[in-house]
């Protein structure tokens, strides 16, 4: 049986995106789960590096965080949180799931998506505590555009100024900065100013997902994911154009109108 290398950021092969579609010669790498270091991208990482893998995050921007770290800090978990609870607040799944899909807002979502947001929210408040993130010590408020049946809404406080650690002095950065201590803490590598171009996989379009390509000062990097590549994705830069105006909408398509814009918190 021959030994696994421990793995360093020079052992990720440089070669042109052509050549990486043809099953590009990276070296011999560790497990390595490729997904961005932002609202999705670090809890994922984290969890990943938790049950053993050893994670890549990457990013085109200067710094972690994404749309997320600029945000108000607003979270939006029921379900019967500890903080919920510790206040007397009533609260369930079940109870979250109906109140969600009555809600005029939300009738037309994806009802086993609202279902899991669901089932998941109270955990996810607990997971969040657990990997540093800290909420006033206060009742839950009505949650920032939803239903106000049951008090769901906290946020996170940000008490600084605006430097290079909170770029706007938002509340968001006690969201993220808390969760990227946690991601570093477990080994995760943040690869920043990185742009992803492109998946590698078995077929120049199909088949088994073997890693990405990504860009940094002008060269090619090829990753290897020999677990699995996640990509996650949070705010929208109003800059481009909006995902549902660059595909064909299916037949009988009813476009929703929305006040808000998602991620905004």
């Amino acid at each position: 049986m021959r030994k696994q290398r421990k793995t360093s950021r020079e052992e990720i092969s440089s070669k042109p995106h052509s050549q990486a579609l043809a099953r590009p010669p990276w070296p011999e790498l560790e497990q390595r789960r490729p997904k961005p270091p932002t609202l999705p991208g670090l809890p994922a990482s984290i969890e990943a590096a938790e049950h053993g893998a050893s994670v890549i995050v990457i990013d085109q921007n200067y710094d972690i965080g994404g749309h997320a770290i600029e945000s108000g800090g607003n979270i939006a978990l029921g379900g019967g949180t500890s903080l919920q609870k510790k206040f007397g607040i009533e609260d369930s799944p079940d109870r979250m799931f109906e109140d969600l899909v009555s809600w005029h807002d939300y009738r037309f979502s994806d009802r086993e998506i609202v279902r899991a947001f669901c089932d998941w929210s109270a955990p996810t408040f607990e997971w969040l505590l657990k990997h540093g993130v800290v909420f006033p010590d206060k009742s839950p408020g009505q949650a920032d555009g939803g239903p106000e049946t049951v008090k769901r809404g906290q946020t996170v406080i940000w008490t600084g100024e605006v430097s290079a650690f909170s770029p706007n002095g938002g509340n968001g950065t006690a969201l993220m900065r808390p969760l990227e201590a946690s991601a570093r803490k477990l080994g995760v590598q943040i690869l920043l100013q990185h742009n992803m171009t492109g998946l590698i996989r078995e077929g120049n379009f199909s088949g088994k997902v073997l890693g990405i390509t990504a860009t940094n000062q002008g060269k090619t990097l090829n990753i290897q994911a020999k677990k699995g590549v996640i990509l996650g994705t949070g705010g929208r830069d109003p800059r481009h154009r909006r995902p549902h105006e660059q595909c064909e909408p299916p037949q009988n398509f009813r476009p929703q109108t929305h006040r808000r814009v998602p991620g905004g918190g």
